[in-house]
């Protein structure tokens, strides 16, 4: 599992986490980690140096949440961490290279935990008034499984009129997988609303065009349009990926979903995440000296 060949510097910051996390409570000296990547990925020291300075910008961005201390002598992962939001989303981010504590396609059950997690993100990100359901079908939240019936049922949560456009039964969910809202004590229309794309997938970009403005606009009755929001559980670099997506949605990544999502996850999410860190230690025995 650790024998792999990650590609770019997110990748390789991203594998120098899960192996020091795979390496227990033992040091992590920087000299440990360069031989580790060596002969375990073949990546020279350029590469792991560049891999230390994305961990110290994610480091710089979340501060205390971020789950690693850096220093010129050694990195130092602290336990309590362990089960926090930030190990989750590195637990579930896809590498071009097949790891093998993952399924090679995202289950259903590794979606659903995504999207609620996403949700009480939001709700966090929202403060007060701010709600958020998980809406992808098929649903375990209690939303109709048919898109009529969901888009009144959700038109009912968020109290407002659901629109009068025709509603196709094969929409399922019009790719909205979350939706957000932050409503006022008046209890009038007109407050800000977050149509959410979850996805697992390695390819994402394309994923920041599925929800259509125009198709939601007839199907809940809105004073103003939504905003459009594509959450990731990677972290993505400057450049031309991250401006595309942008441009068409809000982009909740690794860092942003960690700043708001508090320090502890779930009951469900903390086991998912526990059978991931047995396989990583295990493989850690196997493979870290």
């Amino acid at each position: 599992m650790l024998d792999v060949q990650p590609v770019g510097n997110e990748e390789i910051a991203d594998w120098l986490e899960i192996a020091i996390i795979a390496n227990g409570s033992k040091g992590n000296t920087l000299h440990k980690m360069a031989q580790w990547a060596n002969e375990l990925c073949q990546l020279s020291q350029v590469q792991v140096s560049s891999g230390l300075a994305v961990m110290l910008r994610r480091s710089k961005v979340l501060g205390d949440k971020y789950p690693f201390e850096i220093n010129d002598y050694a990195v130092v992962f602290d336990e309590k961490f362990l089960l926090s939001p930030y190990i989750y989303l590195l637990s579930i981010t896809r590498p071009s290279y097949q790891a093998l504590w993952q399924n090679p396609s995202p289950s259903q059950e590794d979606s659903d935990l995504f999207e609620n997690f996403v949700s009480l993100v939001m709700e966090n990100f929202l403060g007060i008034n701010g709600k958020a359901l998980p809406f992808g079908w098929p649903s375990k939240v209690g939303r109709p499984q048919d898109f009529n019936g969901a888009i009144v049922w959700l038109a009912e949560k968020m109290g407002i009129e659901p629109g009068a456009a025709f509603r196709p039964p094969r929409r399922k969910d019009g790719g909205v997988d979350v939706v957000a809202w932050k409503s006022f004590n008046d209890r009038r229309t007109g407050f800000p609303i977050y149509l959410i794309q979850c996805t697992l997938q390695k390819e994402y970009v394309s994923k920041s065009r599925d929800i259509d403005l125009r198709l939601w606009s007839g199907w809940l009755e809105l004073d103003r349009d939504p905003v459009t929001v594509l959450a990731v559980p990677r972290t993505i670099p400057a450049g031309e990926q991250w401006n595309e997506v942008s441009a068409n949605s809000i982009f909740m990544e690794r860092t942003r979903l960690s700043e708001y999502a508090g320090s502890t996850l779930n009951a469900e999410n903390s086991r998912y995440l526990e059978g991931i860190i047995k396989s990583w230690r295990s493989e850690g025995e196997n493979h870290l000296a």
